[in-house]
């Protein structure tokens, strides 16, 4: 089989995003294990440390090629990719289907076509999305011959509009085993004093959210009397802004730090920590969730549908518009040991339930389902 893959959304929103990520290792592991051929498309801002860095490999994987193709901006740019360029570049190469990995299909033809959602695919939930997504919504779905997509409710979602859907539960894309007592003692050491903290993942969440989640810190910290500290993982704020200001008055600016999480040290540290925080869930997979029980981490999130649903009683949740309910989920899990090991131990049989071959199995017999049945093109 030979595929077609249109990488330029997922460049557009990063190689480092949790959905490229996931995409671009699903077509490594369908490559590596039912020989199938991709043809990665990509604009003429390509970069190959990009690709490489969502596909966690040092070279390009047997079975890969790439094709470099010019693309104009705007709305008019992305027009002429879907309607002239991708249906122009399948059909010249003879490729079996078209992997789009914008949720937007490209102009009708006999080839299959297979659309991967964005995290949510509902666009009244707030998503970002490509210019043409919302416009030509129905018109892709009606196109596709099968639409994967990242929850159950965006599935329920999408067959009530008559998609033939397919939910991809994610998978932990890194290997992070729980860490021995000494290992853990040394990081806290190096990082914390020797103390233990919590770690809070507040990438993209703005003054507002952290300046709550601050709050809540505040909180726990008055009413435990404790010497935990609070590590945030995200963008460190500039000089000379609001929150900057506020944390240099802040009365437990000694017990807040930030770490960044693109670095190896940032895994050491969610291995490390007591906690983890996740509350402003707005665009996940719920991978970083994995990755936490994986390590043996009890975790909070914030209110989210589609995270709240798939994660189940594994997490506790936080309604972080009061910063008295993330409050006293940290007091809860700082003074209930037994509520802690119970929460480890409901993500550890989590991570071993969503092992990569189910979801990776599922894909291959959506793929070839359908493949074997006429496109909306040809009917």
């Amino acid at each position: 089989m030979f595929i077609l893959m249109d990488c330029r959304p997922l460049f557009a929103e990063g190689s480092g995003s949790e959905r490229t990520r996931l995409i671009l290792s699903a077509a490594a592991a369908v490559s590596r294990d039912h020989g199938v051929r991709f043809l990665l498309l990509v604009d003429h801002g390509y970069q190959p440390e990009e690709l490489l860095k969502g596909l966690g490999a040092a070279e390009l994987p047997a079975g890969f090629s790439v094709l470099v193709r010019r693309a104009f901006p705007g709305h008019t740019g992305w027009r002429i990719w879907y309607d002239w360029l991708i249906p122009r570049l399948a059909k010249k190469h003879g490729v079996d289907a078209i992997f789009l990995t914008g949720g937007i299909a490209a102009a009708p033809s006999s080839i299959h076509q297979f659309l991967w959602m964005p995290e949510k695919a509902n666009p009244k939930e707030g998503d970002k999305h490509l210019p043409l997504y919302v416009r030509r919504l129905k018109e892709s779905l009606s196109r596709a011959s099968l639409v994967f997509c990242f929850s159950d409710s965006d599935r329920e979602w999408l067959s009530g509009l008559g998609a033939k859907a397919a939910f991809v539960e994610p998978w932990s894309l890194r290997q992070s085993p729980p860490l021995p007592s000494e290992q853990r003692d040394a990081i806290k050491s190096q990082y914390a004093n020797g103390r233990e903290y919590f770690l809070a993942d507040v990438t993209n969440a703005g003054e507002e959210k952290i300046t709550r989640l601050l709050k809540s810190f505040s909180l726990f910290k008055k009413r435990q009397l404790s010497n935990l500290q609070l590590k945030l993982a995200g963008s460190t704020p500039a000089a000379g802004t609001g929150l900057q200001q506020r944390l240099e008055t802040y009365k437990y600016r000694e017990d807040v730090s930030w770490v960044q999480l693109q670095n190896g040290d940032s895994d050491r540290l969610k291995s490390a920590a007591y906690a983890f925080l996740f509350p402003f869930a707005a665009r996940t997979l719920g991978v970083p969730v994995l990755d936490a029980w994986q390590s043996e981490v009890p975790v909070i999130i914030g209110k989210c549908t589609g995270l709240q649903q798939w994660a189940g009683d594994a997490v506790l949740v936080a309604d972080m518009e009061d910063p008295a309910s993330l409050a006293t989920h940290m007091m809860n899990i700082y003074k209930d040991e037994r509520m802690r090991r119970e929460l480890i131990e409901k993500g550890r049989r989590r991570v071993a339930a969503n092992t990569p071959q189910q979801p990776l199995d599922a894909i291959w017999a959506g793929l070839t389902r359908a493949i074997r049945q006429p496109t909306a093109g040809s009917m």
